[in-house]
């Protein structure tokens, strides 16, 4: 193989447009990349297999680095005063900033979180079918079983008397997180990394406030430690 053989074929298969852009990939100079491409004989197995295995290892390292994309993070939550099919948002998504950010959640899915006023995780979850929007909003208007406050129900959320004076029970009730979360943070993964990084990451944190659904198949992801 001609070095100049060698280096399209690495575009090609790198997606690369430029020499610059595959010396970057590959982790190599711009100046290396000439050099090679400048070759009149044909390359040594020992030199294209060096070659390849730095470009596999460098290739690697990128997809890596740019797997993991914060959207945003420590959002602060003001449910909107808008509704969409009758479900609140923790957002205007019509606001100032609110439709970029929208927009930005439409599209890709991954991992997410909601945090009370302390900065303290009460949920965190994944979007591997739906988008991180949408997930999101399900997940904001929906009854957390093991999310529970102490709480006074009166009828419709207004205070009405009653005729006896007598006063209603305080009781530990679930609530949606739309009444409890302040804060909110979403990342964009790669969905090969989804679960995996989600059951990591609840193995770090292992209180019953943030998922109930601990150990499942995405455990398998991790060989069992041997201590």
């Amino acid at each position: 193989m001609l070095g100049v053989e060698l280096v399209e074929v690495l575009k090609t298969q790198l997606e690369c447009c430029s020499d610059s852009e595959l010396a970057k990939k590959v982790g190599l100079t711009p100046g290396r990349i000439s050099q090679i491409r400048a070759k009149r004989q044909r390359l040594e197995a020992r030199y294209v297999g060096d070659f390849l295995g730095r470009a596999f290892a460098a290739g690697k390292e990128s997809a890596f680095r740019s797997a993991i994309r914060p959207v945003v993070e420590f959002f602060p939550v003001e449910v909107a005063n808008i509704r969409q099919n009758g479900r609140n948002m923790p957002f205007d998504p019509n606001g100032d900033g609110g439709r970029a950010l929208a927009t930005r959640l439409r599209s890709p899915h991954g991992l997410y979180a909601f945090y009370n006023s302390q900065a303290e995780i009460i949920y965190f979850g994944k979007a591997v079918k739906q988008s991180l929007y949408a997930e999101m909003i399900n997940v904001f208007n929906r009854n957390i079983p093991h999310l529970q406050v102490y709480s006074v129900k009166h009828p419709w959320g207004r205070f009405a008397s009653r005729n006896n004076g007598e006063l209603r029970r305080i009781k530990s009730r679930p609530v949606k997180l739309s009444t409890v979360a302040a804060y909110f943070s979403a990342y964009d993964i790669e969905p090969y990394l989804i679960s995996a990084l989600e059951a990591l990451f609840i193995r770090l944190v292992p209180n019953d406030i943030i998922n109930v659904r601990i150990e499942k198949k995405d455990m398998k992801a991790f060989v069992e430690p041997e201590i």
